[in-house]
């Protein structure tokens, strides 16, 4: 008894069995592809491109003047800032910020004067949205009605 050979690997419509194979593996692959196509992810909505975090420091003597300080830091996530400054008053600040991935800024300020007002350490941390909006990070009153307020903003 005789096997012929080439008739085990023909499909019924005369096809050799590998050419049949070839044609179903093109086919998956276009089908894969386009398929690819058709699961692509939507396009991601850009938030607005944070420069930088705006302190605001509102002192009030206890008088009831109120003195506005405002500096802006250039600010990326992970990266501290620092700033020192003194006023036209002789109260020394010394402003360090850091912004983690999340949003939420970490302050610390010294404040240091001679005579009224003294000298304050302050630490404080809070979530900031990134539409700008002011949020108080600290408030401080002394026994004599003075006193201080810090604020930010991601700009």
């Amino acid at each position: 008894m005789t096997t012929n050979r080439n008739s085990t690997n023909r499909t019924p419509s005369g096809r050799s069995l590998s050419s049949a194979l070839r044609f179903l593996l093109l086919l998956v692959l276009l089908v894969g592809a386009l398929g690819g196509v058709a699961r692509a992810e939507p396009a991601r909505r850009s938030e607005p491109a944070v420069r930088g975090v705006e302190l605001e420091l509102k002192e009030r003597s206890a008088a009831g003047a109120v003195s506005t300080l405002r500096a802006t830091l250039g600010s990326s996530p992970g990266d501290p800032g620092q700033l020192s400054l003194e006023t036209v008053g002789g109260a020394f600040y010394k402003l360090r910020l850091r912004r983690d991935h999340r949003g939420v800024l970490y302050l610390e300020l010294e404040r240091s004067q001679r005579g009224p007002g003294g000298s304050l350490k302050l630490q404080a941390a809070a979530a900031l949205e990134p539409d700008g909006k002011r949020a108080l990070l600290a408030r401080m009153t002394r026994p004599d009605g003075s006193g201080l307020e810090v604020s930010a903003a991601l700009r």
